[in-house]
């Protein structure tokens, strides 16, 4: 009944307060992250200008931590690709590895525009280190200050402007440089692309773009380390009911326990407390907790599809396409993730009883047989 009644609370709280997944309001949020960030990070470098002015905080960083491979940025498609396709631009590891190989090998990796992977020398070579601690400081300490110079877009266009991809997006442009992704092709509307140029698609906004009647985009929408921020805050938006849900179960299940430990072993003060066996009352690593989360999360998720159902059928007024964009933005996918570890989690616990059930039944029955083996001997003897 608690687990029913929890489902149900989470339910309701999903409904009401999460609401929608909206990439539009993750992304207002992760504008508004980033430059926060940006503008703490330029003053504490020595930015003495406006605090929120993010322009000028970007044109200050800018100029005093450059990087060797922008000078390359013709070959990797100019202002509006060479961020995903350069790989020394990516915030991820494997960028700094690339950012420092730069300084060693005075070259830059990357893709060019069909998705191959290529190497070109560095055209200005100011940015490359003279000696081992030089090429340390530029191909990492100016590696991340200029990163931070990026992520929130250019000095012309603060805020709106091409951005940096996020780890994501970069670990997905890496991979798509590999031989074995070569010739992989994705449907786009009417034609194959490869997944090179889908992803390129996706960083420049036209892939997500909002179109007119006639195909015509009317506005782009960039999916950069500012979305992809966005994105993580409205996941988290829908694990909230989740984590409310869960609390409340293991809650539960440890009051109820160790209220009867503490009715069972007659413990009238806190002195008395060292005799409750805390095993019995952990909300965790049992089969009862295992089937409360189940049922609980089973109930949540009902409720979640059908609202979801619900809310899109009446948005869509019939046409089936923009039912499903609806039902989609509504169910908490967070939620669907639980209810599988849950159900999963149940499953193989049940298994492991029954095996443990056979295997103490195939002992019982062993020893039973010997028994009557060697009661018949012995009644064989003393006859």
């Amino acid at each position: 009944m608690v687990a029913v009644a929890s489902g149900i609370l989470a339910a309701v709280i999903d409904s009401f307060w999460v609401g929608e997944f909206s990439l539009e309001r993750g992304k207002k949020w992760g504008n508004e992250e980033t430059e926060k960030f940006v503008n703490k990070i330029a003053k504490s470098q020595g930015y003495n200008g406006d605090e929120k002015n993010t322009k000028g905080s970007i044109t200050f960083l800018e100029k005093k931590f450059g990087l060797s491979s922008d000078s390359n940025k013709n070959d990797f498609g100019g202002g509006l690709q060479h961020h995903l396709r350069d790989f020394a631009h990516h915030p991820t590891f494997v960028g700094l590895l690339f950012s420092l190989l730069t300084q060693f090998t005075e070259k830059s990796y990357g893709t060019d525009v069909k998705g191959l992977f290529i190497i070109v020398d560095i055209k200005d070579k100011r940015l490359i280190g003279k000696n081992l601690p030089e090429k340390i400081l530029f191909g990492v300490a100016y590696w991340f200050f200029h990163l931070v110079s990026d992520m929130a877009g250019s000095s012309f266009n603060p805020g709106a402007g091409t951005g940096l991809p996020g780890p994501l997006l970069s670990f997905a442009k890496e991979l798509s440089s590999l031989p074995i992704f070569k010739n992989k092709q994705i449907i786009y509307g009417d034609q194959d692309i490869s997944i090179s140029q889908w992803i390129s698609k996706l960083f420049n906004g036209t892939l997500l773009a909002e179109r007119d009647l006639n195909g015509k985009i009317i506005k782009a929408n960039r999916f950069d380390l500012r979305a992809e921020l966005g994105v993580a805050h409205e996941i988290g938006r829908q694990a909230i009911p989740v984590i409310i849900n869960e609390s409340i179960v293991r809650g539960f299940y440890f009051i109820r326990r160790l209220t009867n430990e503490i009715k069972e072993k007659k413990i009238g003060s806190l002195r008395d407390l060292d005799r409750v066996d805390w095993k019995k009352t952990l909300p965790w690593k049992n089969r009862t907790i295992a089937r409360m989360l189940t049922i609980s999360m089973g109930t949540f998720i009902i409720i979640d599809l059908g609202d979801a159902a619900i809310r899109g059928g009446i948005k869509s007024a019939g046409n089936p396409a923009l039912f499903a964009k609806e039902f989609l933005l509504r169910v908490n996918f967070v939620g669907i993730g639980r209810f599988a570890i849950a159900v999963t989690t149940d499953i193989t616990m049940g298994v492991k009883r029954g095996m443990l059930r056979n295997e103490r039944i195939s002992i019982l029955s062993s020893l039973f047989t010997s028994c009557s083996m060697e009661s018949g001997r012995n009644d064989r003897k003393n006859n």
